[in-house]
């Protein structure tokens, strides 16, 4: 398996490969060079799913799932109402500015995609 991050060098290598993820054709895998029996698996390291995921939901305001959908717009919400909440009485205490309007530089930080989607976040 080969495990990396998105870089448009790792994306070329993918390519190189014949690996896609388009939703026409999804193919994760390539025939190991000196064993034809054998794939090589491809995958994005989960820090970087997780970044794009929600660089993706901030962009289009709407992601589709098998579950129904994610409108950014609940983030913002619950962002807006629980500032009017004393810090005391927060129900989502770490969910910052940072969180919901992100920065170019911002949007690169794991941190502030995995507390997004965090337990504490949710249950608010």
């Amino acid at each position: 398996a080969i495990v990396s991050d998105g870089a448009t060098t790792n994306r070329s290598m993918w390519k190189h490969f014949g690996v896609s993820g388009s939703l026409t054709g999804t193919r994760n895998s390539f025939t190991h060079p000196l064993d034809e029996k054998r794939s090589v698996y491809v995958f994005s390291d989960a820090p970087h799913l997780i970044k794009c995921v929600r660089n993706r939901l901030h962009a289009q305001k709407i992601l589709s799932t098998p579950k129904g959908l994610v409108l950014w717009s609940h983030f913002d919400t619950l962002y807006v109402e629980d500032e009017k909440n004393p810090a005391y009485l927060k129900v989502c205490p770490k969910l910052t500015y940072a969180h919901i309007n992100p920065s170019n530089t911002l949007k690169m930080r794991v941190k502030l995609a995995t507390q997004l989607f965090s337990r504490s976040v949710a249950d608010g």
